[in-house]
């Protein structure tokens, strides 16, 4: 549910509302008066460069881009309307106290792909801290990374704004809420109540801090995208694999150093398959250091993609180990180390 704060200034009795951030001290706008489109340079912004005590407003319409090797660009919380690029080795900042709330409508894109500035960036989260999306996107490239800021307490939760409930028919949908996608890892302690999505060739891992999903969150793997899941995740989200056309997968565990384990209450939904023959139609791994259970019901089928054959998706799970769907009560099971 989105969050509103309210800022009453009384000279007789007067109640301003306004469609626009609320027009507080701390509102520094983007600008972009400068020669330039960067974070830093000071005439971009109407209140110079953002601090830890500023909201940075990127208005629709405006592109800010966080330069090459900067790496202390901060503000308390962002309202993004427009577009933010993180190019190679920068990172910002997010957050300055528990309880901080940022909006997303626009899209943030966490490292750069062109030539020759391309290479991966980081969003470090401080605090406790909440995006709103609103059909907004967080695109992570090159291996990018969502990472707390050395502070075992920062916790990163993704909601949406879409008046919804959490029953089978009135889930959120992507255009009202924050879609987080791209080649990378999520590192930071997780509260998913939106939309985690590997796509496109990508491969997102769920790594090192536990996640958790509410029932409106979706964890999901389409496109030939890979979700990895290195850490451990727990919650009511659904699970989905269902592109009609191509191998999406989700895997528990790398087989090594990386364990995974997933302890949900969730459904899962299994229909992908990728075209033609031949090909590795596996849409679920869990390989020697990962457990999946969950106490929701496994919706596990073949679909009519208008093509050759029908989707035939498979479950794999190595040796000594296990998937569960319906069980009674997953809370027993002992992740792996």
């Amino acid at each position: 549910m989105k969050r509103f704060r309210f800022f009453l200034v009384v000279f007789t009795t007067v109640l301003v509302c306004m469609a626009a951030p609320v027009e507080a001290q701390t509102l520094n706008k983007f600008t972009d008066n400068g020669d330039d489109h960067d974070w830093d340079t000071r005439r971009n912004w109407r209140l110079g460069v953002p601090t830890t005590a500023h909201n940075a407003w990127i208005p629709s319409g405006y592109t800010c881009n966080i330069p090459r090797n900067y790496t202390t660009a901060v503000c308390q919380i962002i309202t993004l309307e427009g577009t933010l690029n993180l190019e190679k080795n920068s990172v910002l900042t997010l957050g300055n106290a528990d309880n901080d709330e940022s909006t997303i409508s626009g899209t943030m894109t966490i490292g750069k792909l062109d030539d020759p500035q391309q290479g991966p960036a980081t969003l470090k989260i401080s605090g406790d801290h909440t995006i709103t999306g609103d059909g907004g996107t967080i695109m992570l490239v090159w291996d990018s990374v969502i990472d707390d800021n050395d502070d075992e307490g920062d916790k990163l939760t993704i909601e949406d704004n879409c008046d919804v409930s959490c029953k089978i028919d009135h889930k959120p949908t992507t255009d009202c809420s924050l879609t987080v996608t791209g080649q990378g890892s999520i590192k930071v302690a997780l509260y998913n109540d939106a939309f985690v999505v590997a796509d496109d060739g990508t491969r997102l891992t769920l790594a090192d801090h536990d996640k958790d999903s509410g029932c409106c969150g979706f964890w999901i793997a389409q496109g030939d995208g890979v979700l990895a899941v290195q850490a451990v995740v727990t919650g009511a989200g659904t699970w989905e694999v269902a592109d009609l056309y191509y191998g999406g997968k989700v895997i528990i565990g790398d087989g090594g150093s990386n364990p995974g384990c997933v302890l949900a209450t969730g459904n899962v939904l299994l229909t992908n398959g990728p075209e033609g023959q031949g090909k590795d139609w596996t849409v679920l791994i869990v390989n020697s250091n990962g457990h999946f259970c969950t106490e929701g019901s496994l919706d596990f089928r073949s679909v009519d993609r208008d093509g050759p054959a029908d989707t035939a998706p498979r479950i794999l799970v190595e040796a000594d180990v296990v998937a569960r769907f319906g069980v009674h009560n997953c809370d027993y099971i002992a992740c792996p180390d």
